[in-house]
C-alpha cells in the first residue's frame, strides 16, 4: 500500500513530501537542511532548491530531523522488496522527468528519485547531474579505506542500480530520511 503526506522540519520550517511504501515512511524529496559539510551541486542555490543538498557521510549521520533517520542498507533493501524487487527499483523509484534518457522512471510509488549527482567534500568537482542519484546509507563499510555505503539509481542500468557501493567519507551525495 502507498500513501502520501508531508512533514515539516522544525529546524528550518521546510516542508517535504512523504510517501509510505509498505511499512516504511520515506521523505519523497531529498533533504535540503544546511549543516556543516553539506553543499549545493556546483555551489549553486538553484541546485539545492531542485535536488536538495549533498552531504558527506559524517554530516549525513545527524542531518535528518527529529523522528527521522538516515536509512541503513537493510531499510533500503526492504524498500526495494516493496517496489517489486531490486531489478525494478530504479524504474519504479525514479521520477518521471529530469533524467537523461533513458533514465526517467514510472515513479509508480511516488518516491520521485532525482538525479542530483555528487560532489567532492568541498562541494566542488560535481558530476552526475541528470544521470545518477546517489543516496547515503548509514551502514559503514568493512574496509579501513572507506567510510560508508550508498545506493545508486543510474540512468541506464536499472538492474545494477539497486546495489550498494563503498566510498570514502569525502564524497557528498543526496540524503533521503526514513521515519523512526
Amino acid at each position: 500500500s502507498v500513501s502520501t503526506g508531508t512533514m515539516t522540519d522544525s529546524r528550518d520550517g521546510q516542508t517535504y513530501k512523504t510517501v509510505t511504501i509498505g511499512t516504511q515512511t520515506w521523505m519523497a524529496e531529498n533533504l535540503n537542511y544546511e549543516t556543516d559539510s553539506s553543499f549545493c551541486y556546483n555551489d549553486s542555490a538553484e541546485y539545492c532548491s531542485k535536488y536538495g543538498r549533498l552531504y558527506i557521510w559524517d554530516a549525513a549521520m545527524n542531518a535528518c530531523p527529529e523522528g527521522w533517520h538516515l536509512p541503513d542498507t537493510t531499510e533500503w533493501f526492504a524498500l526495494f522488496s516493496a517496489v517489486d524487487g531490486k531489478e525494478n527499483a530504479a524504474t519504479h523509484l525514479n521520477s518521471t522527468s529530469g533524467w537523461k534518457e533513458p533514465g526517467n522512471g514510472d515513479d509508480k510509488f511516488g518516491f520521485s528519485a532525482l538525479p542530483g549527482g555528487r560532489g567532492a567534500a568541498s562541494g566542488s568537482s560535481c558530476d552526475g547531474e541528470k544521470e545518477n542519484a546517489w543516496f547515503l546509507s548509514k551502514t559503514q563499510c568493512q574496509t579501513t579505506s572507506c567510510k560508508g555505503r550508498y545506493f545508486t539509481a543510474n540512468f541506464v542500468y536499472s538492474l545494477q542500480s539497486a546495489a550498494f557501493t563503498d566510498f570514502t567519507g569525502t564524497t557528498s551525495v543526496s540524503v533521503r530520511c526514513i521515519k523512526d
